[in-house]
């Protein structure tokens, strides 16, 4: 995560394309699997948080799932009673996709705690809504759809057919059978918004 929402693809611990806008791929996830997002609204739906739920989610099962908004607003108003509000979720988040609790001082100079869990509170439900996809090809191929995004290639969502037999014939270059995942996806029901081409500039 950097600057906030945005999202950037690094390579070698290193960003090397460019970032994304929260609504983006907050589109582009949710248009292409939403069983991660099923797996983030069972963490919400849990007795222990019906008050966040009740104030920050209420859009959360719409195309609005990110709860980044809410938070944005109640930080500004309170810094540290969001904080306090939201870091038993935030945990909660962070043990499901690490398996262990999120240590501010891993962040290394926050400009406050509060903001520290304002961030690590939107990377983990981005991370627990694309670790969670069901199906493993479809977790690749969303992944696919993020890359290209970030490096302006095209921004679409869903699985195109284009996708899928690709991933066939890789498959059986490597003399691997094609596993269960192919046969429960869709064909073509891909959502292609725009896809980049070379232009020239004369001057």
């Amino acid at each position: 995560m950097s600057g906030g929402a945005r999202l950037e693809i690094e390579a070698g611990g290193a960003a090397r394309y460019g970032s994304m806008g929260t609504e983006n791929y907050q589109y582009l996830i949710r248009e292409t699997d939403r069983s991660g997002i099923k797996t983030l609204n069972d963490i919400r739906d849990v007795q222990e948080f019906r008050e966040q739920k009740q104030k920050y989610w209420g859009k959360a099962k719409s195309a609005q799932w990110l709860g980044r908004a809410e938070y944005v607003k109640h930080f500004k108003q309170d810094p540290e009673g969001f904080q306090a509000m939201i870091e038993p979720y935030t945990q909660a988040l962070f043990k499901k996709v690490n398996k262990q609790f999120f240590d501010v001082s891993s962040v290394g100079n926050p400009k406050s705690t509060a903001e520290a869990f304002l961030n690590k509170t939107h990377a983990g439900e981005v991370a627990v809504a694309m670790e969670y996809i069901a199906n493993a090809l479809k977790r690749d191929l969303t992944t696919e759809n993020l890359f290209n995004l970030a490096a302006s290639q095209s921004f679409g969502a869903g699985i195109s057919k284009a996708q899928l037999e690709t991933r066939m014939k890789m498959q059986k270059a490597m003399g691997r059978k094609l596993g269960e995942e192919f046969s429960s996806i869709e064909m073509d029901n891909s959502k292609k918004l725009w896809t980049s081409c070379f232009y020239l500039v004369l001057k």
